[in-house]
């Protein structure tokens, strides 16, 4: 029931186990535009993506995507290094920590802006404000997998009414598929 105008372009250059690549949209609305360029090596079992400077627009706003974001993955292995995302004041990066001998995923969000999230999850007409920091980590990815968050969203509006501050911390045992809530999350 939509109708896509634009075009898709993918340039590759395969050889020696690997493949540098790049991938760009054009619409006649830059809003949905995405440019993504790297490389991908294959060695044995693993697979190393390495993605260079590329930016995509979302809701309007182009967020960039550092050069030198490495990835790296085999079975039951995820290893991330360096990967960023940015808008102006707005930042998403991950990367991999060892912790008790494991891998651990961690993301941390700073000043992400709740309006453009809202927009994105269709709650625009609620009309969010407000900024969204902190961290999730999640840990033993492919066994046993266990998530802690610890966000905070400051200056939160729905549309004239004041929201406050709203803390969320808390985690995810996948084992025990349990969800529980610090005492410290509510809304002040």
């Amino acid at each position: 029931d939509s109708f896509l105008n634009g075009s898709l372009s993918v340039t590759a250059t395969v050889g020696n186990d690997s493949v540098a690549f790049a991938i760009a949209t054009t619409t006649p609305d830059i809003s949905s535009a995405i440019t993504l360029n790297g490389q991908v090596i294959a060695r044995r079992d693993s697979l190393f993506l390495t993605i260079l400077p590329s930016q995509f627009y979302m809701n309007d706003v182009k967020w960039n995507i550092a050069g030198g974001s490495k990835i790296e993955y085999s079975d039951k292995y995820l290893n991330v290094q360096g990967v960023s995302l940015s808008s102006g004041l707005q930042k998403i990066s991950a990367s991999s920590e060892l912790q008790n001998n494991d891998k651990s995923l961690v993301i941390t969000t700073e000043n992400l802006d709740i309006g453009q999230l809202g927009s994105w999850a269709g709650l625009a007409a609620y009309q969010p404000d407000g900024r969204i920091n902190g961290t999730i980590r999640i840990d033993k990815i492919f066994k046993e997998l266990y998530i802690a968050a610890n966000i905070k969203a400051t200056g939160v509006l729905l549309g004239t009414d004041t929201i406050g501050t709203v803390n969320i911390i808390g985690s995810y045992d996948g084992t025990k598929k349990l969800a529980s809530l610090d005492p410290q999350t509510g809304i002040y």
